[in-house]
C-alpha cells in the first residue's frame, strides 16, 4: 500500500505542475510573441505533440534496469524547468528576433520546439513510466466487478491467460490521479496565484508544491537515505530558484535600452511602463499601447469622429484614453464621457499619473464595452473604438454586427461612431481590400452613412447622419485648437482623393463579420501573415500531413481517442471563446471552464469503474457516438442561446455544465479504451496517451485558426461529429479483433 500510494502522489503531482507550467507558459509566450489564437494555437499545439513523444517513448519504460530511481531523477529534473524555461522563452526571442521586429509563425515554432522540448518530453515520459508502475503494484482504485470472462455480444472469443484485468485499469485510473492534479492546479492558479502574487513568486509556489509529491514518491524506496536526499535535493533546488529573478532578466531581455519604471502582472496580463529618452511607454502584454508625445495620434483618433457632430453631449471612449486622447475630447466641452478599460490596472496608472481623470465630466469604467453599453441607460453622441485591430478574437468581438447592433441601440438620431485599422491608404493588398471590405459591409448593414479617412490609421466613420472629409474646414469653423488636424496639416482635395482609393478597392460584396463567424479576425490572421510571406494553406497543409502520419500509426482503438481528442481540444477553446462573446474578458470564468475540464477528465475516468462495469466493448462504441452527438448539439446551442434574452448567469450555466459533460466522456473514452487494449501494459499508457494529446493538440490548433473563423460554429460541429462517427464505425467493423473483459 505504501509503494501504491506513493505512485499515486507521484502522478497528482505530475498533473498539478504540467497544467500550472502550461497556464504561465502561455501567459508569457502571449508577452513574448505579441500573441494572438494563432500563436497560442501553435504553442498549445507544439506542447501536446511533445507530450504526446514522450508519452509514446515510454513504451520502453519496462526496459530501464532500475526504474524507481530513473523516475526520481527525472522528476527532479522537471521541478527545475519551469523557471528556465521562461527564461530560456525571453532569450529565444532576443536571439531570434531583433529588438522592434514582429515574430513569425516559424519564429514561434522554433522557439516552442527549442524551450518546450525537455519539459514535455519528460512529462509524458513520466506519465507512461508511473502509469506502468500503477499497473504492477496492484494501485488500482475501485477495481469495481472488470475482473470477468468476456461475453459473446462484445466481440470476443476467448481472453489471454496472462492478462490481468485489474493492473490493466492502472492507465485508466492514472488519468483520473493526472486529472485530479490539474484540477487542483487550475484551482490554485486561477483564483489563488494569478490574482495575489507574480509569476515568479507563483512558480516557486507551484515547485515547492510539486516537490512534496516528489518526496513522497521517495517514500516508498525501503533505504531511509533515498528519502533523506530526496530532501536535501528538494531544499537545494528550492533555494537556487529563489535566488533567480526571473522577471528582471525577462524585463532586461525584452526592453533592451530602457529603464522600468512600473511592472505591474494581473489576471488580465502584464503591464509595463519604460523610459527611454524622456519619453514615457505603455506596454501591457509586450504590446505598445502608447507613449508620451505623439499628439498626432491623438488628433486624428478624435477630431476626424468627433467634428463630425453639431453638438457631442455624452461621448464614449472605448480604450486608448492614457495616451492623451481624452484632453482631445474635452475640447468640445462635452457633458459626459464615459472612459471604459478591460484591465482596471490601467485605470489605475493613469489616476496616478494623469490629470486629465481628475477633471470633471470624465467617468472611468473598468470591465467589458459590450456589457458596459448593453446595461447603459445612457445615449451616446459619439462612440470612439480605439482598440488594436481584431487580431484575436476576444478583439474581434468588439468588431461584429451584433456588438455594432447594440451599441447603434445606445446611440442618438444622427449619432457618430469610429472604427480603425491598420492604415493602407497608399497600397492597398489583397489582404488589406478584404479587411476593408468586411468592416464596411459590417459597418453598412446598420448605418446609411459610412466615411473612410486614410491617416496614421485607416478610419472609419458611420452615421445615419451627414458625414464630411472637409475636416480642416470643420475644425475650423467650430474654433478647435489643434497643432496638426487643420488645414496647415491637411489638405481636403488629397485627403479626398487618397479615400476614394481606398473606397474603390471595396468590392461590391464582401462578408459580414458575426460573433460565431468571425471573418474579420481571419481576414487580420492573413494581414498579419502576410508580412512573412506566409499563408493559410501551407499551414492546412503541414496541419493535414501531420494528421495523416499520425492516422497511420493508430490502431482502431486509439484512432477513437485521437478523434476524442480532436473534439476536446476544439470545443474546449470554442467554448472559452463563447464565454468570452457573451460575458466579455471574464478572467475568473475562464478558469473555471478549465477546471470544469479537468473535473470532467477525472470523474469521467473514474466513472469508467463504477457504472461502465459490463460490456466495455458497447460501452466505449455508446461514448464514441455520444461524443458524436454532443458535438452537434454544443453549437446549436451556442447559437441560439442570447444574452439579451437569458439571464447572464443562466448562459454561464450552460457552458459550464457543456463543459463538464464533454469532459466526462472524453475521460471515460480513455479508461475505457486503455481496459480494451490488448497490448503489453508498458505500451497501453504510452500509445493511447500519446493519441489523445496528439488530437488535442490538433483541435486546439485547427478550432481557432481554421474551423471556427473559415466554417463557423455549426459545421464545426458537423465536422467534429463526423470524425467521431467514422472512428465509431471503423472499430465496429474491427470488433472481433478485440478481446473484451
Amino acid at each position: 500500500m505504501r509503494e501504491k500510494n506513493a505512485i499515486r502522489a507521484g502522478l497528482y503531482g505530475l498533473g498539478f505542475i504540467s497544467i500550472s507550467t502550461q497556464i504561465y507558459f502561455l501567459r508569457e509566450s502571449y508577452i513574448v510573441f505579441y500573441g494572438n489564437e494563432l500563436i497560442l494555437g501553435i504553442i498549445l499545439s507544439v506542447w501536446m505533440l511533445l507530450t504526446g513523444a514522450g508519452a509514446w517513448l515510454g513504451r520502453w519504460f519496462s526496459r530501464v534496469r532500475d526504474p524507481s530511481r530513473f523516475i526520481l531523477f527525472l522528476m527532479f529534473i522537471l521541478s527545475a524547468l519551469p523557471l528556465l524555461m521562461m527564461i530560456k522563452l525571453n532569450l529565444c526571442r532576443a536571439i531570434l528576433l531583433p529588438t522592434g521586429t514582429v515574430a513569425g509563425i516559424r519564429d514561434v515554432i522554433y522557439s516552442a520546439c527549442l524551450v518546450l522540448l525537455p519539459f514535455c518530453i519528460i512529462n509524458g515520459f513520466l506519465f507512461s513510466a508511473l502509469s506502468c508502475m500503477l499497473g504492477k503494484a496492484g494501485g488500482v482504485i475501485n477495481s469495481g466487478n472488470y475482473k470477468r470472462q468476456g461475453r459473446p455480444d462484445d466481440g470476443i472469443t476467448q481472453m489471454p491467460e496472462d492478462r490481468d484485468d485489474t493492473n490493466r485499469m492502472a492507465a485508466g485510473n492514472a488519468y483520473f490521479l493526472e486529472s485530479l492534479g490539474s484540477l487542483a492546479a487550475g484551482v490554485l492558479v486561477n483564483f489563488i496565484l494569478l490574482w495575489f502574487f507574480p509569476y515568479a513568486k507563483s512558480l516557486l509556489i507551484i515547485i515547492g508544491i510539486y516537490l512534496f509529491s516528489v518526496i513522497l514518491f521517495a517514500s516508498h524506496f525501503r533505504s531511509d537515505f533515498t528519502l533523506w536526499l530526496a530532501v536535501l535535493v528538494s531544499a537545494l533546488l528550492m533555494a537556487v530558484l529563489i535566488k533567480a529573478d526571473v522577471r528582471k532578466i525577462s524585463n532586461q531581455v525584452l526592453y533592451p535600452g530602457q529603464m522600468i519604471i512600473e511592472d505591474k502582472e494581473t489576471p488580465y496580463g502584464q503591464l509595463v511602463v519604460t523610459a527611454n529618452s524622456g519619453q514615457i511607454n505603455c506596454y501591457e502584454n509586450g504590446l505598445l499601447l502608447f507613449s508620451s508625445g505623439d499628439e498626432m495620434n491623438n488628433e486624428e483618433n478624435v477630431h476626424y469622429a468627433v467634428v463630425q457632430h453639431d453638438h457631442p453631449g455624452n461621448i464614449l471612449l472605448v480604450s486608448g484614453g492614457l495616451s492623451g486622447a481624452i484632453n482631445e475630447i474635452l475640447k468640445y466641452k462635452p457633458q459626459r464621457v464615459d472612459y471604459v478599460e478591460l484591465n482596471p490596472a490601467l485605470l489605475n496608472l493613469g489616476k496616478s499619473s494623469l490629470a486629465m481623470f481628475q477633471k470633471k465630466g470624465v467617468f472611468l469604467h473598468s470591465g467589458d464595452a459590450r456589457k458596459l453599453i448593453r446595461e447603459s441607460l445612457l445615449k451616446y453622441d459619439v462612440v470612439l473604438i480605439l482598440l488594436p485591430p481584431p487580431s484575436t478574437l476576444q478583439l474581434n468581438r468588439l468588431y461584429t454586427i451584433e456588438f455594432i447592433r447594440e451599441l447603434k441601440s445606445k446611440m442618438t438620431a444622427g449619432a457618430i461612431v469610429s472604427f480603425a485599422l491598420p492604415t493602407i491608404s497608399d497600397y492597398v493588398s489583397r489582404t488589406g481590400e478584404g479587411l476593408n471590405a468586411i468592416l464596411w459591409q459590417t459597418l453598412k448593414s446598420s448605418f446609411k452613412n459610412i466615411l473612410i479617412i486614410p491617416g496614421g490609421r485607416t478610419y472609419f466613420i458611420a452615421s445615419d447622419g451627414n458625414l464630411s472629409l472637409d475636416i480642416p474646414g470643420l475644425i475650423e469653423k467650430r474654433g478647435i485648437p489643434t497643432s496638426y488636424v487643420n488645414k496647415y496639416y491637411l489638405d481636403t482635395a488629397q485627403l479626398k482623393e487618397r479615400a476614394d482609393y481606398v473606397r474603390t478597392c471595396i468590392p461590391a460584396k464582401a462578408k459580414i463579420n458575426y460573433d460565431f463567424r468571425p471573418a474579420l479576425f481571419f481576414a487580420q490572421l492573413e494581414y498579419w501573415m502576410s508580412y512573412f510571406n506566409q499563408h493559410y494553406f501551407f499551414i492546412l497543409a503541414a496541419g493535414v500531413l501531420v494528421f495523416t502520419l499520425i492516422i497511420m500509426n493508430l490502431d482502431s482503438l486509439s484512432l477513437g481517442l485521437f478523434t476524442g481528442g480532436i473534439t476536446a481540444g476544439s470545443f474546449q477553446v470554442i467554448l472559452i471563446l463563447s464565454l468570452q462573446i457573451f460575458c466579455g474578458f471574464v478572467f475568473r470564468l475562464t478558469g473555471i471552464i478549465i477546471m470544469l475540464f479537468m473535473l470532467g477528465l477525472a470523474l469521467g475516468s473514474y466513472s469508467v469503474t463504477k457504472w461502465f462495469s459490463k460490456r466495455p466493448f458497447r460501452r466505449y462504441l455508446f461514448v464514441q457516438f455520444a461524443i458524436s452527438a454532443f458535438s452537434i448539439l454544443i453549437p446549436l446551442v451556442l447559437v441560439n442561446i442570447s444574452s439579451d434574452r437569458i439571464a447572464l448567469w443562466l448562459v454561464q450555466l450552460v457552458i459550464a455544465g457543456m463543459t463538464l459533460i464533454l469532459s466526462s466522456l472524453i475521460g471515460a473514452e480513455y479508461s475505457l479504451a486503455s481496459f480494451l487494449s490488448v497490448k503489453k501494459l508498458s505500451g497501453i499508457a504510452a500509445r493511447n496517451y500519446s493519441a489523445d494529446l496528439f488530437g488535442s493538440a490538433l483541435g486546439a490548433f485547427a478550432a481557432p485558426v481554421f474551423l471556427f473563423p473559415l466554417a463557423g460554429m455549426m459545421n464545426t460541429g458537423l465536422i467534429l461529429a463526423l470524425l467521431n462517427t467514422t472512428s465509431a464505425i471503423f472499430l465496429f467493423t474491427r470488433r472481433r479483433n478485440f478481446l473484451s473483459l
